[in-house]
């Protein structure tokens, strides 16, 4: 398997690929070598000295000279070890920039001729909150000034081109063989490096635990899905709050979860909407009080026992904020929605009508889901969620269990149902070229 990873700067990726290398070489132990970590930029930021170098590199108004040192380290450090004899090692992580964010511009240097020489098998697009992007690079500015700089709009743009190449890249690397009548069995090995289908693209972000990734990568059999589940009307509920994140860290133990809250970029809240219950619960979530809204924590995600809570940095502004909110909110909801459709097996609606009101978040991911015949299991309490309004199509495609252990009863049927099958047609566990 050849992974492509892509993902802005301010993301740490090389840190979160190199804990889900780990994993892959902790748990195949037997075969060495199992798996290499090559990050593009890092060795191009080596080759020329340092940060200061790397940022010389980044200025050089010349692009075919930017170019020219590009395929260069391309060449040295992917294509001479691991382009002769593509099983050796049997996996390789790839990390670059798709696109490059300097001064206001954007530029891009990934080789597609050399790239398919490399043969990624899958694309993996890593994400962070655009406040913690734009704060992660602001702060080793201050520590070496390299005329690198990033506001929150600009960390938010950015990763909608980078996702956008992800996509440009699994689509189009190489060339579909059913649009020119091309049988790829009688293809040489030239033939076939350019000849393929297009290749899977996920978008993960990198809250979710290294396991969630190493499952997505390389246990192929595990029932895979999306846990959807009310956000705004239960946010400054800690009791709900803490329902929800056990929920989340118990089925993460046994399946790859998708995770909304991996990502949440807009953790305000208008007063005008506030109970009175509400209005005394907030007071220990409070970051920052304006006018009409009050910006509270982030939601406290904790899906992995190494790695602190998630919380605001301090650079996170209410008026900024404000200012983005439609930005935000749409970004949000095509994310989760792009989400879905990456090849799930199923999505988990916790409660959509938790209180008996309907949460429009979840209605809209169910009815996603519908749309595209991926099974929905929801978990719906009659007594204490009242009875769906029929008018709400989504929810009457879903499977309805009235606790968590009875809908992680089927959820354990299904995945020993996809991992029976996976081993009786012999499918591969990781993401191959066909």
């Amino acid at each position: 398997m050849r992974v492509l990873f892509l993902g802005t700067a301010g993301v740490n990726k090389k840190v979160f690929v190199e804990r889900v290398a780990n994993i892959a070489i902790t748990t195949n132990r037997d075969v060495k070598p199992f798996l290499e970590v090559v990050d593009i930029d890092g060795e191009i930021k080596n080759r020329l000295g340092g940060s200061t170098g790397y940022a010389a590199f980044l200025d050089n108004p010349i692009p075919k000279e930017r170019q020219d040192t590009w395929n260069a380290v391309f060449e040295d450090k992917v294509l001479k070890p691991f382009g002769a004899i593509p099983s050796r090692p049997p996996h390789v992580f790839l990390i670059l920039h798709g696109i490059y964010f300097r001064d206001k511009d954007y530029f891009s240097h990934v080789n597609f001729s050399l790239l398919r020489k490399f043969q990624p098998s899958v694309v993996v697009t890593l994400i962070d909150d655009a406040y913690d992007v734009a704060n992660e690079i602001n702060k080793r500015e201050e520590q070496v000034v390299t005329g690198s700089g990033c506001s929150f709009a600009e960390a938010l743009e950015w990763r909608a081109v980078e996702t956008m190449t992800g996509d440009m890249i699994a689509n189009h690397l190489y060339v579909d063989p059913s649009e020119h009548e091309v049988d790829i069995r009688r293809l040489g090995s030239k033939g076939r490096a350019l000849f393929r289908t297009p290749v899977p693209h996920f978008v993960v972000a990198v809250k979710h635990s290294p396991e969630m990734l190493y499952r997505l990568l390389f246990e192929r059999w595990r029932l895979c899905a999306y846990f959807s589940h009310p956000i705004t009307a239960i946010q400054t509920d800690p009791t709900k709050v803490d329902i929800i994140n056990n929920a989340m860290r118990m089925l993460s133990a046994d399946y790859t979860l998708f995770v909304p809250d991996t990502i949440d970029e807009f953790p305000v809240v208008k007063k005008a909407d506030l109970s009175k219950k509400s209005r005394k619960t907030i007071r220990n979530l409070v970051v920052h009080e304006g006018k009409e809204h009050i910006l509270i924590r982030r939601w406290p995600l904790k899906l992995d026992d190494t790695r602190p809570v998630a919380v605001l940095p301090g650079c996170v502004d209410l008026k900024s904020l404000l200012r983005l909110e439609r930005v935000v909110k749409a970004h949000t909801e095509r994310r989760d929605r792009r989400i879905i459709r990456q090849k799930l097996d199923a999505i988990i609606a916790y409660r959509p009508y938790w209180g008996g009101a309907l949460s429009g978040g979840v209605d809209t991911e169910m009815a996603e889901a519908a749309s595209r015949s991926i099974p929905i299991y929801a978990l719906h309490v009659p007594k204490e969620d009242g009875k769906p309004d029929p008018i709400f199509r989504s929810f009457k495609a879903a499977r309805c269990f009235t606790s968590l252990k009875k809908l992680q009863g089927q959820l354990i049927k299904r995945q020993e149902t996809k991992a029976k099958q996976w081993q009786q047609e012999k499918r591969p566990n990781t993401w191959e070229l066909d």
